[in-house]
């Protein structure tokens, strides 16, 4: 014959076991490391060990992104930047340029000051000077994160390089979905504030990527190894401009304040077989030899000199 209680329902005890079990779950919850509050602890330290800057981050929004609305998110205003991640995964960074000034006061003056509203254009060197910042922020992240999801979102991204602008990283970024990590990001005690966001492809669109690309691959009968174009196949059919530049003169301010219409420059001897190929942001990236094809003036790289080694 059944005790009074058994099979009417939980008992006293019962109750107070799942109260104490609930209570542990909150706690754990409470405490777990998730990717919020692994952003908030490695921005700091990172900032900390790196560049001996305060860099504190006080707000924290995770968004999901469809490729439309890619093109939105970067800013063509802001430091664009690349990431590499695992299997030519591609992410990207878009820094608020208060925030890229005060990463260089930091790093050449040693103080940052508040931001006077100057505009300029975004460079290689800019990039270069976040790039450990970037790399160092997502590897204590990816070590810090409990939650599986979490760390595959970051795991093995990396700086990667410049973009020349927008719409060029927006190409080369083809995942089917994306997770933006908006960080509101406090510099010097509020000597500047500005926004760094982190773009990453989804972990499941990149799988299904993958998936499609072998697919491809193998009713083709062959391909890239992880199905996905190589980042240096992308970036070769990139648009870019090239300048030419026959050679630099020094002229004072006073001579180039009389120069008028007719007026001519003298050349130094013996630069038309070595003019320069410049990038639009100044980079010298070969040389060649001015002549003609079919009537228009024409510029002819020249070979890497024989003693040049790969």
């Amino acid at each position: 014959m059944p005790r009074i209680g058994e099979g009417m329902g939980e008992t006293k005890a019962d109750s107070v076991l799942r109260r104490i079990a609930a209570t542990g779950r909150e706690t754990h919850q409470a405490r777990a490391m998730t990717l919020q509050k692994a952003m908030r602890l490695s921005m700091a330290k990172v900032a900390d060990k790196l560049m001996d800057l305060a860099l504190n981050v006080i707000g924290v929004v995770l968004q999901p992104l469809d490729p439309e609305e890619l093109a939105e998110a970067l800013l063509p205003e802001h430091l664009l930047i690349l990431m590499d991640g695992p299997a030519q995964a591609r992410g990207a960074v878009v820094v608020d340029p208060v925030l890229v000034g005060g990463l260089i006061q930091q790093q050449t003056i040693g103080k940052v000051s508040p931001d006077l509203g100057t505009e300029r254009r975004m460079t290689r060197t800019d990039a270069a000077i976040c790039a450990p910042l970037i790399d160092g922020l997502i590897a204590r992240v990816t070590d810090l994160v409990e939650a599986p999801e979490d760390r595959l979102l970051v795991d093995r991204f990396r700086f990667g390089a410049k973009a020349e602008d927008a719409r060029s990283l927006a190409i080369s970024m083809d995942a089917e979905g994306f997770v933006a990590v908006r960080l509101t990001l406090d510099m010097a005690a509020g000597a500047r504030q500005g926004e760094m966001v982190m773009i990453f492809p989804r972990p499941d669109a990149r799988a299904q990527a993958d998936d499609e690309a072998d697919e491809g691959d193998t009713e083709a009968g062959g391909g890239r190894a992880g199905g996905m174009p190589a980042l240096s196949d992308t970036v070769m059919i990139l648009p870019t401009t090239l300048e030419m530049v026959l050679c630099s003169l020094p002229v004072s301010l006073n001579a180039l304040r009389g120069l008028k219409v007719g007026d001519t420059l003298d050349l130094p001897p013996g630069r038309f077989p070595d003019v320069q190929m410049v990038t639009s942001t100044g980079r010298i990236v070969g040389r060649g030899t001015v002549g003609h094809v079919d009537g228009l003036r024409a510029v002819r790289p020249k070979r890497k000199p024989a003693h040049a080694t790969e």
